[in-house]
This record gives structure tokens, sequence and C-alpha cells, in this order.
């Protein structure tokens, strides 16, 4: 298992930045091309989404998993930039490890049952999975989902944030694979 961050500060287009990125993964992934990208954003940069997760498949192939979420505040490399426009890619080598991306909409976060958790995401608990879980403060409640998966999968870590840079509904951007939703 290997993993990379990278952040890219201010950037001016999606190309530029995306090929800063692959690159880091050439070089600091020395195992193996990842299988998990996660990709987060200031506001500004939003409009670059799009073009960003496709050319992480267009680099990497159809095994590589894209997850990420806008955000006020982003983190890298032990630094925290706050109020600044910029991209923070993650990128891990993962070797034996399954990701299972899905979306969830607001109705299905609050009445699915245990049994319905594990049927629709064709987990059961005692494959001990692990969950990020990215949420939109508009959308979902965050806690009652954790909360939701924690009674359908009970001793299974789950950690996660919630989209921060928008403040109105649909200002925030949400990723699972190639789908980007507001």
């Amino acid at each position: 298992m290997q993993w990379i961050t990278h952040y890219e500060p201010r950037p001016s287009h999606a190309a530029g930045a995306a090929a800063a990125f692959v690159r880091a993964c050439q070089t600091g992934l020395e195992q193996g091309p990842p299988q998990l990208v996660m990709v987060f954003a200031s506001a500004a940069v939003r409009f670059m989404l799009a073009d960003l997760v496709a050319t992480v498949y267009q680099e990497f192939g159809e095994g590589v998993t894209v997850l990420g979420c806008t955000g006020a505040g982003l983190v890298a490399n032990a630094r925290e930039h706050e109020q600044t426009d910029g991209i923070v890619w993650m990128a891990g080598y993962l070797p034996d490890v399954g990701v299972v991306p899905f979306w969830i909409s607001p109705a299905e976060a609050r009445s699915r049952s245990p049994a319905e958790w594990q049927t629709a995401l064709s987990l059961r608990p005692e494959q001990q999975p692990a969950f990020v879980l990215l949420s939109d403060l508009f959308s979902v409640d965050g806690q009652a989902l954790a909360n939701a998966l924690d009674q359908a999968f009970p001793g299974c870590p789950k950690i996660g944030g919630v989209a921060s840079s928008g403040q109105t509904p649909g200002s925030n951007r949400l990723i699972c694979d190639r789908q980007i939703e507001r």
C-alpha cells in the first residue's frame, strides 16, 4: 500500500493541474498506478472538476475510483490551505483492496434498514468494510448517514467530511467516479 498527496495552488487550467498530479503519481507511487484518487477543490476551481476527473480516467484507466468534493479548507503535505484557491489530490496504490463507490439520495439515507444497506452495497459486516463518507451540508445529513451505516455495519470504521465551499444549496460539488453532483 502506498499513498501520495499533491497540492496544486491556484490552477489556471485543468490540463496543467491534472498533468502535475499525473507526474506526482508517476514519481511517488513506485509500486503501481492508483486504484483510488481523491480530489478536494476550492469553490473557484469547481468548474474544472469534470476535466480533472476525465484526465484521471484517461491516464489511469477504468481500474481507478475517483471520489471527492469541494472544500473551503484544503489540507496537504501537513499544511492547511484555507481561503485560497487550489486542488488537493490524494492517490493510493491499494493492492488487494476493493473500492465500492456509491451515491445515495437524502431519502435513501433516511429510509434504508440495515439489511437494505447491506444488499444495496453488496457488503456484509463480516467483510469488515471501511467507509469514506462525503456529504453536502444542504442535501444529506452526514451524521444520520453514519448512524445508519453503524447499524448496518457495526464496528466498521467510517471517516469523512462535508463539502464546505458553497454557501447555498447547489453550490458544492460531490464526486463519485465520473459523476459530479451539486
